[in-house]
């Protein structure tokens, strides 16, 4: 299991993880898709990244309907790490094993590809964060703001 080299990431970071299919099983999914990374804690002796999700699906029928999301466009982001608009989702948090296994898309690199959510944005991101009580969901993770 190769760790990943994130110890210089910060809320807000954009990635890409395989994040699972099943809600109840940690394993990779099928898609490596964006995550909004928000915090790290250590579960049972290892490493996890705790990340919302990420989908390119961002037509209006999509939206969470309380407010937990915010939109990024590709082009406020540089084209970094995103490949299209994307809507990301606090309501959806998981708390993924910081392995090349999750976060790097040929599962063997240790070196994470991020980018920095717009600054622009920190203000609909923190107000999508309280829609989806994004503090009770990350104490449940041991970790506190």
């Amino acid at each position: 299991m190769k760790m990943m080299q994130c110890s210089s990431l910060r809320m807000g970071a954009i990635l890409r993880a395989w994040w699972p299919e099943d809600p109840k099983r940690i394993a990779p999914g099928p898609k490596f898709r964006p995550v909004l990374f928000l915090a790290a804690t250590e579960m049972q002796g290892i490493p996890h990244l705790v990340v919302a999700y990420g989908t390119t699906k961002t037509q209006q029928h999509k939206e969470n309907r309380d407010g937990a999301d915010i939109f990024v466009k590709v082009t406020d982001e540089g084209s970094i790490t995103l490949n299209a608009d994307t809507r990301f989702d606090f309501s959806q948090l998981r708390a993924l094993p910081a392995t090349a296994e999750f976060f790097n898309s040929n599962h063997h690199s240790a070196i994470l590809k991020t980018s920095e959510l717009p600054p622009s944005l920190y203000p609909q991101a923190i107000v999508a964060m309280k829609c989806a009580n994004v503090p009770r969901a990350l104490a449940r993770y041991g970790i506190s703001l």
